[in-house]
């Protein structure tokens, strides 16, 4: 049920509660229990409806005359729900009947066709959305349309959109035009000539409110990825004047791109002494994008003693893409590695110290093999690029190890092995991990088989094909798939053939690709274009639930308090219902990048695992801002139990990754989670 259904629903309720209260002083007319059954009625059936969108939006339903039907509702939250549902699904056959629903009269509906056109890319979709555009009157839902070609517009709406960040322009609509002309030009389209553009938005990310100075800053960081000279003087006075941390953020990739002496002496203090951590990281990376100069080297090496960790880890990452230019700050690496207290800090320093000094950082990545997980993570792939021959026999007994996160990632390490390096001994271990029958491992063995090109491993990889049936073994059938295309031979052919079926579309493609590179034939219009949804759709009562619930993660760095949204029940259900059965407790956050997101929710613990069932995609309007929490994805509708907050604004995620939730309290924690920190208890009120 959608946020309008339900304060209709609350209406409803109250009306009814007001009734009974003043029972005593009138005496109800047969009019008013009329009217009552009336508003009864028509909640119910509004309700059955958006059950029955929910329904088709959750398995997918291409060309549904019910959906069809329903694009021609009288009701306005029906119509929203209908319209909406047709951009998730993307349903190509339905795009007239929502072009249709720009012109209706109620603001809601044309906001939700607005979005769905955003989510139907193509010549149609733009031409509605950029004349609807200029012909709009209410602002909230020229906010929806410019939100909507942030990913259906290309350069021909680029003069359209640039026109709303003119002065006068309200400030939600400057803030929508600046998000979607940076993420059209990212995106493919061509930056607009015209100087005043470049003007505006410097003026704006200096400006408040924050959102409308962030979305500038990202809009300016576009500019530079298309190698557009912004004014040095220009720019330097909008960062020094930016409030928000994140356009600060956003500003020292722009400042980076200019390279020179000044802007460099203006991020080497940033990344000192600006007041947020987050800017002193992103300060860090925009130096070395510009060298291995003095400056930057002794900037970095500075950064490598901030009091973050976030900081330190930013630092050792940005030197690491320096290679061996940077070999000056091994010591420093080494010394900040024996300092810190954080095994995400010294999962970060090990392959850097590879990149910049491999010869003298062998004994450190040796060291980190018996560390704490992240770091012995880190150490494994860190081995291949210094390996010798040695070193094969520690990661083949990893690879047979009981720990089945540093298994895979032994046997992901030994796949980037020098062929010289491969013995009799490691095909033994290959055939040794097949036996366990895990997806991940197996679909590791299928990297390595695939690129040592071990024909022999294609008989026991199809005979282990029907042992991963299901959502959750996905990523196995995918891997057997794939890899048979290269190693497989005409015995694999029906194997193949009949993957192309699977309810996956990821196996289904990779299944028809392989079978292409076997038999040269095209079977491309095979491949499935939706997941098959085999579990039931929650009912409205699990969904009215779920809508209402508040998930409260106890988490080392303190409490963390997470309100579903309105806008995405199937996720709603799904996160709630994992809380509830005690799935997240004690899962670790195994994905933290500073000034991005930190995820976590992976039983595994290595970002390769998930629940039992794919829940869908439910892509809506409300943004990846700072704080919101999304849904972790290997492609469309393929998301599980993992999870991700948003530490930054990440706006550049809006087409491709769920927001079903917003962190209500807490936020501190979540922006301190560091890489091994656990979940120590999930609860739902």
């Amino acid at each position: 049920m959608n946020a309008r259904a339900l304060r209709r629903c609350h209406l409803v309720t109250s009306i009814l509660a007001a009734t009974a209260a003043t029972a005593c002083s009138r005496a109800p007319s047969s009019d008013d229990t009329a009217s009552s059954q009336a508003a009864l009625g028509a909640a119910s059936t509004r309700t059955a409806d958006l059950d029955a969108i929910r329904q088709i939006e959750d398995h997918r339903l291409l060309g549904s005359a019910q959906l069809t039907a329903f694009l021609s509702n009288s009701d306005a939250t029906v119509l929203a729900a209908a319209a909406t549902a047709v951009g998730r699904i993307g349903d190509p056959s339905l795009e007239a009947n929502v072009v249709t629903l720009l012109g209706h009269p109620d603001a809601s509906v044309r906001q939700a066709a607005a979005f769905a056109l955003g989510l139907l890319p193509g010549t149609t979709a733009e031409t509605a959305l950029d004349a609807q555009l200029a012909a709009e009157h209410d602002s909230a839902t020229r906010v929806a349309i410019l939100q909507a070609l942030a990913q259906a517009g290309t350069t021909t709406s680029v003069p359209a959109v640039t026109a709303k960040l003119a002065a006068g322009v309200s400030s939600d609509e400057q803030t929508a035009a600046a998000e979607a002309y940076g993420t059209m030009v990212r995106g493919g389209a061509t930056p607009s000539t015209d100087a005043s553009v470049v003007t505006q938005l410097l003026a704006l990310a200096a400006e408040s409110p924050e959102l409308r100075s962030v979305a500038a800053a990202y809009a300016l960081g576009s500019l530079t990825s298309v190698r557009v000279k912004l004014d040095e003087t220009a720019l330097t006075k909008a960062f020094h004047a930016a409030e928000a941390a994140s356009a600060r953020a956003y500003l020292t990739g722009a400042l980076g791109s200019l390279a020179t002496t000044t802007a460099i002496q203006t991020l080497a203090t940033a990344s000192a002494s600006d007041t947020d951590a987050r800017v002193r990281a992103a300060a860090c990376d925009a130096l070395a994008t510009t060298g291995a100069t003095a400056p930057v080297l002794a900037a970095l090496t500075s950064a490598l003693h901030d009091s973050d960790p976030s900081v330190v880890v930013e630092s050792s990452t940005a030197t690491g893409t320096l290679g061996a230019t940077a070999a000056t700050l091994a010591p420093t690496l080494d010394s900040a590695y024996d300092a810190s207290t954080s095994a995400w800090v010294r999962a970060a320093i090990v392959p850097t110290l590879v990149a910049v000094a491999p010869a003298s950082a062998r004994s450190r990545v040796l060291a980190g093999l018996t560390d704490e997980w992240p770091v012995q993570l880190a150490a494994i792939g860190a081995l291949p690029a210094i390996a010798t021959a040695a070193d094969v026999p520690t990661l083949t007994t990893l690879a047979t190890g009981t720990d089945k996160r540093l298994a895979s990632a032994a046997i992901e390490a030994i796949s980037a092995l020098d062929a010289s390096l491969i013995t009799p001994a490691v095909k033994t271990a290959m055939t040794t991990a097949l036996a366990t029958k895990d997806w991940e491992i197996v679909s590791s063995v299928c990297d390595v088989a695939a690129a040592f090109d071990w024909t022999d491993f294609a008989a026991p990889l199809n005979a282990l094909y029907a042992s991963f049936p299901g959502d959750v073994n996905m990523n196995a059938r995918l891997e057997i798939v794939y890899s048979l295309g290269t190693i497989g031979s005409s015995a694999d052919v029906p194997l193949l053939q009949s993957a192309i079926a699977d309810d996956i579309v990821l196996v289904s493609t990779y299944a028809a690709a392989s079978y292409q590179q076997l038999t040269g034939v095209n079977v491309s219009s095979q491949v499935r274009t939706e997941n098959v949804v085999t579990t039931t759709t929650p009912s409205d009562a699990d969904v009215t639930h779920a809508l209402a619930s508040l998930v409260v993660l106890d988490t080392p760095r303190g409490t963390i308090g997470i309100q579903m949204l309105q806008e995405t029940p199937l996720n709603a259900v799904n996160f709630v219902k994992l809380a509830s059965s005690g799935f997240y407790d004690g899962l670790p956050f195994h994905r933290v990048i500073p000034n991005f997101v930190a995820q976590g929710g992976d039983p595994r613990g290595d970002g390769e695992g998930g629940s039992k069932n794919l829940v869908r995609d439910e892509l809506s309007r409300v943004p990846h801002l700072l704080g919101t929490v999304g849904l972790a994805t290997e492609g469309k509708d393929t998301g599980s139990s993992q999870f991700f907050f948003n530490e930054a604004w990440n706006v550049g995620l809006d087409e491709r990754y769920t927001v079903f939730g917003q962190v209500v309290f807490g936020l501190d924690a979540a922006e301190n989670l560091q890489v091994g920190d656990t979940i120590l208890s999930a609860t739902v009120l």
